[in-house]
């Protein structure tokens, strides 16, 4: 499990995080270490808070507000996405922009970040199957980076963000293509459709690669945590049992 022990930050001002923000929110001499650790273990996240609670909190207002909107909604309706969020407030615009920045500088390259997504997860019955199954995934074949922002603490029963260090390695995915790409998949790709059966994997044998080094890992962390993720390692929200869940997350 990773926990992250973030304090301070919360006397901050939002006139103060942006001036932070815009020459040392993240140092320089860090993206190398971003940059290694991601193709080493597919994930880093920042020990620094994003926001202060009060930021935090507004954008969490942010997602309630919208929840009534035209919105995808899931698992019964206790999780909604928001797609396109960075249109929906300029909070959420300032994390997509800030976002760009930090891919740009982590890759080398100048990016244009796909969507950003505001979403929240409120908690299921652990007893209905169908809304705890089948979460397992991965987003592609090739390497995809997000960006998380955690909008509220997350537990062990929160429906922590959730993935298995090291599964994005080509070579991992080698040895376990059956596992990923079915007949149906090859014919979808060259008919241009969404088939991908690496978008829901078995349950029981992700579970079953702890025997082989693959642990799951729950990110258990303070609000205003960020982590970048390379999301075609083996991943999941693990179902939210208690409370509640709020993250924005950019796609690259």
């Amino acid at each position: 499990m990773i926990k992250l022990d973030m304090t301070g930050g919360d006397n901050m001002s939002m006139t103060e995080r942006e001036s932070r923000y815009a020459s040392e929110y993240i140092k320089q001499s860090e993206y190398d270490l971003i940059k290694k650790t991601l193709k080493k273990d597919g994930y880093y996240i920042l020990k620094q808070r994003y926001l202060d609670s009060n930021g935090l909190k507004d954008m969490k207002t942010q997602i309630d507000t919208h929840e009534n909107e035209n919105v995808e909604k899931n698992f019964n309706d206790s999780e909604i996405r928001i797609w396109d969020a960075q249109e929906k407030s300029t909070l959420f615009k300032q994390f997509y922009d800030d976002s760009t920045k930090w891919i740009d500088a982590i890759t080398s390259k100048s990016t244009k970040a796909k969507t950003l997504l505001a979403i929240r997860n409120k908690s299921i019955n652990p007893e209905l199957k169908n809304l705890t199954s089948g979460r397992w995934h991965l987003d592609s074949l090739r390497a995809q980076l997000k960006v998380f922002l955690f909008l509220s603490d997350t537990t062990e029963k929160s429906g922590p963000f959730e993935f298995l260090p090291r599964s994005h390695n080509p070579l991992f995915k080698i040895r376990n293509i059956g596992k990923y790409v079915r007949v149906s998949d090859l014919v979808g790709m060259i008919k241009k459709r969404g088939d991908r059966s690496y978008s829901k994997l078995d349950d029981t044998w992700v579970e079953g690669l702890s025997h082989k080094g693959f642990n799951a890992k729950p990110v258990i962390c303070k609000a205003g945590t960020i982590m970048f993720v390379n999301t075609t390692a083996i991943h999941r929200a693990r179902p939210c049992l208690e409370g509640s869940r709020y993250a924005l997350t950019t796609y690259f």
